[in-house]
């Protein structure tokens, strides 16, 4: 029971307690003020009778039902009292009261009844009404004050649970129409008032879209000048209070990390900036380095380091450590995860920086390495060179979204410096092979997948150790991998590294040239396609045992399989890698086989291993490779040769690097080719360099086997608006479902991540799919997405009429 009601009770117990065991009260509550709290505040043993147009029909009830008054009755008018009362004789029997909200607060908080109050609550019934049957969410436990019940007012206007001045400005900035529905309340003088107190402002603009508008700016400048004071002289109507101007900065911090908010706070930060040339006026000073309030800091930064290194990134290496900073400092704002052309620029600049330098420090730490242990170490080491080849290829995915002029400036020279040091420290490496040898480990690796558990074991060809660990953390909260370095066999190319993981591959791998093809036996078993090494693997596993293809994992049926082989986009063909194979693509390929992971895991598998035949060398724009003599022999590739003679490479037989056979076999050393005809192209294997022939197993334990929410979307037939609102729900099949994030998808536009859940199985996507002047389509494709996994959910093509 609210405190309203207790008072209303307390109301009418005192009335009865002056009439005796019996009575009766004739309330007239002109407006019905009261009307939804009258039922609650009823004391034990009073009977109500509500006037419902007739007071003839009140007779009736009452003197039907009670015709010697024996007990205690409140009969509730909610109208003004007549002239003319046909309740008089029940009036002087009982008690006549006249009390509305205004009145009972009068009585009960010792309220002073204002014409403020009177205008508010008594003139516009409607107020009260909606004041008191909200009681509890709008007053709370404050004082009834003139002042906390205009507020409160002012709260249930604006759609607020509680008075909140900060949560009403931001509804006031983001919407429109508020200066008729406070009108209609008598509220609008009111809230004028509170800006007035909130910005310290002498005078108001007379329309709510000036207001409006001069509000935006306050917030948004506020901000800035909180960062660079010097600015406060240009705008007046900032606060030159440091209190004050601080809480309006805060406010604008508030505005934009409300997802359903961010849309109106772009539009608001632009048209700002717009309007006070912001983009000619900011200095890129260390002040503004972390400011996000607007776009214009991040283009003012840009157009600074363009102007600090040269076109062709000639001094790129004396500034790296500045342009790092600087770009570590933008990447996680608001303005770089709201706009991906500004999110990639600020990540391929960090990432390029990083490459750099560590790069050149890597080449140094090579010199004094001598022994192959000590290079694979360093190499696989947590915070091992493995992180160069993956921001490398990080970084030219990055590229494909920047111009050729900041790819010049910000991405050549790195890309320069990885070059050199693939083939510097891949020559030292080549060294220490030459004087131990190389033992390759990855023959054992089938030894291991034993036990009684279910288990799934992917082949992923070309999943080199960087990419492995990308792998590792993308499923890390649904699996935990265990990364174990393993040496490949040489050369390091499908054929033989498929054949390597292979069941009985320990008992060694014998290497051939029949026909100018190799031929890859395990005893007298040909295991060098794919085909012969599916059939192997089918006839080794028994029969709770299946092989299938990515392609065709989700279409199998798993119930009955105890272990499971899921090959993943084998290439038999040495040499060259695919050519449609591209750094986005690899990293793409990372992702489809996280999305399968996690499938099987949700399948029921409870021990997931990965596995790859070999690495790769990635050579990036602009890199130049350095072109060797091909020796003459029967296969003779870019990164190796079967069969020729001794030459200016490094030569060694096939027994000597744990196979089977006597062919020779022939590897250039660093970043150099065999030079044969046609391009040589960006991505080389089947040599001998940690990034080829150092790879990695993972081996995985299901920690979270639970499945996600399943989500879908509701979508209307047509879309009518540049802003869509697409509600998104989830369907949990158990409390213990895990909330899955997604995404809409309109056309070319992403909507800002969401996360649904058995505790959140609900929300409203805002999206601007289409610009203000944009021509629309006819018809557009919208779709929903899972994040983490890039899962389409659902997708649906939806008709378009925009009125232009």
């Amino acid at each position: 029971m609210n405190k309203l009601t207790v008072w209303l009770r307390e109301e009418i117990k005192e009335e009865f307690e002056r009439q005796g065991e019996h009575g009766l009260i004739v309330w007239y509550d002109t407006g019905g003020t009261l009307e939804s709290v009258v039922q609650k505040a009823l004391p034990e043993g009073v009977r109500l009778l509500k006037f419902e147009g007739s007071y003839l029909a009140l007779r009736f009830v009452l003197e039907g039902e009670n015709p010697d008054f024996q007990k205690r009755w409140v009969v509730y008018v909610p109208e003004n009292p007549p002239d003319e009362s046909w309740l008089r004789d029940w009036e002087l029997l009982g008690e006549r009261l006249e009390m509305d909200l205004l009145g009972l607060l009068q009585r009960r908080c010792g309220l002073g009844v204002t014409s403020k109050l009177v205008g508010l609550l008594r003139n516009r019934p409607e107020n009260a009404r909606e004041l008191a049957s909200r009681w509890s969410r709008a007053m709370g436990d404050r004082d009834v004050t003139e002042q906390a019940l205009i507020e409160s007012l002012l709260a249930l206007c604006f759609g607020l649970s509680r008075w909140e001045v900060h949560e009403a400005l931001l509804r006031f900035v983001v919407g429109d129409g508020w200066q008729k529905r406070l009108e209609e309340r008598g509220l609008w003088d009111e809230w004028l008032e509170k800006v007035k107190g909130w910005t310290g402002w002498m005078e108001l603009p007379e329309d709510e879209p000036a207001l409006r508008g001069q509000l935006e700016a306050s917030i948004l400048l506020s901000e800035l000048v909180e960062a660079i004071p010097e600015l406060a002289p240009r705008w007046t109507f900032v606060p030159s209070e440091g209190d004050r101007r601080e809480e309006m900065a805060g406010l604008a911090r508030k505005w934009r990390e409300r997802e359903p908010l961010r849309d109106a706070y772009c539009r608001s930060a632009q048209r700002v900036e717009r309007e006070y040339g912001l983009s000619g006026l900011l200095p890129a000073s260390e002040e503004l380095l972390q400011v996000e309030t607007f776009r214009a800091v991040d283009e003012v930064w840009r157009r600074e380091l363009r102007s600090a290194i040269s076109p062709d990134g000639g001094n790129f290496g004396q500034k790296a450590n500045r342009l790092g900073e600087v770009a570590r400092a933008r990447r996680t704002l608001f303005w770089a995860r709201k706009e991906e052309d500004i999110g990639k620029f600020w990540e391929a600049l960090d990432l390029a920086t990083r490459l750099y330098m560590d790069c050149r420090e890597a080449m140094d730490v090579a010199q004094r390495l001598s022994s192959v242990e000590e290079f694979v170490g360093r190499y696989t080491a947590e915070d091992g060179w493995w992180w160069l080849d993956l921001w490398a290829l990080e970084t030219s995915a990055l590229a494909q979204d920047m111009s050729d002029e900041d790819r010049r400036r910000f991405l050549l020279p790195a890309w320069v410096a990885y070059g050199d040091y693939l083939d510097r420290v891949n020559r030292k490496f080549a060294e220490a092979v030459e004087r131990e040898g190389w033992q390759p480990t990855q023959q054992t690796f089938w030894q291991e997948v034993t036990g009684r558990k279910r288990t799934a074991v992917f082949f992923v060809d070309a999943l080199r150790y960087d990419l492995a660990q990308h792998l590792r953390r993308r499923v890390g909260s649904e699996v935990s991998f265990e990364v174990k370095p393993t040496m490949t066999v040489l050369p390091s190319i499908t054929e033989l590294g498929m054949a390597a993981l292979l069941p009985r591959a320990q008992e060694g791998l014998s290497l051939a040239v029949e026909d100018g093809r190799l031929a890859v036996r395990i005893g007298d078993e040909s295991v060098g396609s794919l085909s012969e090494r599916r059939a192997y693997l089918e006839r080794h596993l028994g029969r709770r045992g299946k092989v299938v293809a990515l392609e065709e994992l989700e279409r199998e049926d798993l119930s009955r399989v105890q272990l499971l082989v899921v090959l993943c986009r084998q290439i038999d063909e040495f040499g060259s890698f695919a050519a449609d194979l591209h750094p986005r693509g690899l990293l793409e390929m990372v992702g489809r086989v996280a999305r399968s992971v996690r499938y099987v895991a949700e399948k029921g598998f409870e021990r997931i291993w990965v596995v790859s035949d070999h690495g790769f060398l990635f050579v990036p724009p602009e890199v130049r490779l350095s072109s060797l003599s091909a020796p003459e022999a029967p296969i003779c590739k870019r990164r190796f040769a079967v069969g020729g003679s001794q030459g200016s490479h490094f030569n060694v037989r096939a027994e000597e690097l744990g196979l089977k056979g006597s062919a020779l076999l022939s590897f250039p050393e660093g970043l150099s080719v065999f030079g044969l005809p046609g391009e040589a192209g960006a991505f080389l294997h089947g040599g001998l360099s940690l990034q080829e022939c150092v790879v990695a197993v993972l081996q995985g334990q299901v920690v979270a086997p639970v499945k996600k929410v399943g989500v879908r979307m509701s979508l209307p037939e047509t879309l009518t608006g540049r802003l869509a609102v697409i509600r998104v729900e989830a369907e949990a099949s158990s409390l213990f479902d895990r909330p899955r994030q997604v995404q809409v998808v309109i056309g070319e536009r992403r909507s800002d991540p969401i996360q649904l859940g058995p505790d959140r199985p609900m929300q409203d996507v805002s999206l601007r799919w289409l610009d203000d002047f944009e021509e629309p389509p006819p018809q557009v494709k919208v779709s929903l997405q899972d994040v983490e996994t890039g899962e389409v959910l659902e997708e649906r093509t939806v008709r378009v009429e925009v009125l232009v």
